[in-house]
């Protein structure tokens, strides 16, 4: 038994040299400075009663270090690979969205046209909202709160080069002939990772995929979906709301419209059709389509979440009737840990996003809902978009040694949610109040 308070003793030393190595590697990776030097403050407190009980265990109070290395099991179990991970083998289809319903597309429409009065005549509870949205300065104009000149020129520049890259990627006839390799799907995914995508993934197109009145209309023939991931910059994210954040933004959908073209020249090259979905001209609702190909799943905030950057990504997809072997959906515990968190919510400024215990049935799916409206007033108030959402959520956080061994937890055992939230609550910030609904 005194051997056995030795390996305790000796593996719970190894956990403290694990949490001061991730201090370090956080520091090193550009984390957030704050965080790093608490887990510093707590290793260095932890060892110094680990020295203490090892001196029990050299006097023979063996027991002392068996306490002493439970947790270092408990650490273990909750990183150990569980027997099944039950991925989300099948999800439910969305029912069809209209384009014209966005904030974004209403804002497009000017008072006295016949396109607007059209509009508001079918949807007369949104007028009063939109024109009281119109008054407000545009985002990123002279006459904002927020306007720096050289962040609102490099946004305009990056939308202007979205476009730009759209048009030119408009569908036209399939130009190449080299032949289709027989693992066309890895040979695609391995493009769109030399060209600058983090995440790449195939998903078989829905009919709930399809915007209802989009810019156009989807060729029958393309049946299947190259999603892929771009992230954005830590650092400038974390800088939200602001200039730099709305910045770094346009320069997600820049790079992301870059792989796309690059994906479409690549596909058509092989003798197949191929459609680019950048910015703006998006023809199929993007994150439904990038969760069954297995970039992520859909949290609270909204939007795509990846375990890896968490939803500071931008998305991009490439429609071809090129036949491909899609992805499963993957799953790896954010729901749980959505529940158990709320960080999105409680932060807010537009308080825009659902506070509830847990997801309704929302166009057919079930899931966490955000209002547009306040959302997108938030933004014309301050005069950037916000990112606030994307800068709090702990899937954000730098993918260090620290947030690997958190996030492999929650993935392999829901329990570990509970543990996860309050690890990030003591290491980054005091929360405001988060009181569900429902």
């Amino acid at each position: 038994m005194e051997a056995l308070g030795y390996y305790f003793a000796a593996a719970s030393g190894a956990a403290g040299l694990f949490m001061l190595t991730a201090a370090v590697v956080s520091l090193l990776a550009g984390g957030q400075r704050r965080a790093a030097l608490k887990m510093i403050y707590l290793t260095v407190g932890y060892a110094v009663v680990w020295i203490a009980l090892l001196q029990l265990v050299v006097t023979r109070l063996w027991p002392a270090g068996i306490a002493l290395g439970l947790p270092i099991l408990w650490a273990l179990w909750l990183t150990a690979r569980p027997r099944s991970l039950n991925p989300l083998s099948r999800l439910p289809s969305a029912e069809p969205f209209d384009r014209r319903d966005t904030v974004f597309s209403r804002m497009q429409l000017h008072p006295g046209t016949a396109e607007y009065r059209r509009y508001y005549a079918r949807h007369p509870e949104k007028k009063g909202t939109d024109d009281c949205l119109r008054e407000m300065p545009p985002v990123g104009s002279p006459e904002s709160p927020a306007y720096r000149p050289e962040s609102a020129l490099l946004t305009r520049a990056c939308f202007s080069a979205v476009a730009h890259i759209a048009k030119e990627s408009a569908p036209t006839e399939s130009t190449g002939s080299l032949p289709r390799p027989a693992n066309a799907a890895s040979v695609l995914k391995e493009v769109g990772r030399r060209a600058g995508a983090a995440l790449v993934g195939i998903a078989r197109l829905d009919r709930g995929d399809i915007y209802l009145q989009g810019h156009g209309e989807v060729d029958t023939d393309e049946e299947m979906a190259v999603v892929y991931a771009v992230p954005m910059d830590y650092q400038a994210v974390a800088s939200a709301p602001g200039p730099r954040s709305m910045s770094e933004s346009a320069l997600g959908y820049l790079r992301a419209a870059t792989v796309g073209r690059t994906l479409t020249s690549a596909i058509r090259q092989m003798g197949h059709s191929a459609h680019l979905h950048a910015n703006n001209t998006y023809l199929a609702v993007l994150p439904p389509l990038a969760v069954r190909a297995g970039l992520g799943e859909i949290g609270r905030i909204g939007l795509l979440v990846t375990e890896g950057y968490g939803p500071r990504v931008r998305l991009g997809a490439v429609t071809t009737g090129l036949p491909l072997a899609p992805d499963r959906p993957v799953s790896f515990g954010l729901q749980e840990y959505c529940r158990r968190c709320g960080l999105c919510a409680a932060f807010c400024p537009g308080e825009a996003i659902s506070r509830a215990s847990g997801p309704r049935k929302h166009r057919g799916v079930k899931k966490w809902t955000v209002n547009p409206e306040r959302c997108y007033e938030y933004w014309r108030k301050i005069g950037t978009d916000c990112g606030v959402c994307l800068k709090v959520c702990p899937y954000a956080r730098p993918d260090d040694l620290l947030h690997r061994a958190l996030r492999r937890a929650v993935r392999n055992r829901p329990a570990a949610a509970r543990l996860a939230v309050k690890i990030d609550e003591l290491l980054y910030r005091r929360r405001p109040e988060f009181r569900k609904d429902g």
